[in-house]
């Protein structure tokens, strides 16, 4: 998990709209990237249904929400039509946004996953939040809003 106060990686990543979201061209705004195993599994569509939940209150705190996973675009646009997410699903089908975010979870066998991990973006790119919880997803939405809260 990269460090509280550093500066965040740039990346540009599919949308499942089709549209490409570029990290660096957010400046001046809040972003909420959280990084989720897989779409349509219960925990994902669960923490993916609290954010939608308390969107409201992340356009409030000047925030834009990014959802990233390793799967692809058209599994992404049907699991945010299915959990009508009003904000963006990224891909990052090949691992590169997974590996730059430090977001990589070891398995048996060496085989790798994804964490559950919530990063809380400034509109100048230093990270001044990172959550990580595999088993309460709920707690990802409740500390991003706090950390929010605390930057205004």
């Amino acid at each position: 998990m990269l460090e509280v106060g550093s500066q965040a990686p740039d990346f540009t990543a599919m949308l499942a709209s089709g549209e490409r979201f570029r990290l660096s061209d957010h400046r001046g705004r809040n972003v909420v990237l959280f990084f989720y195993p897989r779409a349509f599994t219960g925990g994902c569509t669960a923490e993916v249904g609290g954010f939608c939940d308390s969107y409201g209150e992340f356009v409030a705190g000047n925030a834009i929400v990014i959802g990233i996973s390793t799967d692809g675009v058209d599994r992404l646009r049907r699991f945010g039509e299915a959990t009508g997410a009003p904000f963006g699903l990224a891909s990052d089908k090949g691992g590169k946004i997974r590996r730059l975010y430090d977001v990589r979870r070891r398995f048996g066998l060496g085989m790798l996953g994804t964490s559950r991990i919530t990063y809380v973006i400034d509109g100048e790119g230093i990270i001044r939040g990172a959550f990580h919880d595999e088993l309460r997803m709920t707690s990802h939405v409740q500390n991003a809003l706090r950390t929010l809260e605390d930057l205004t």
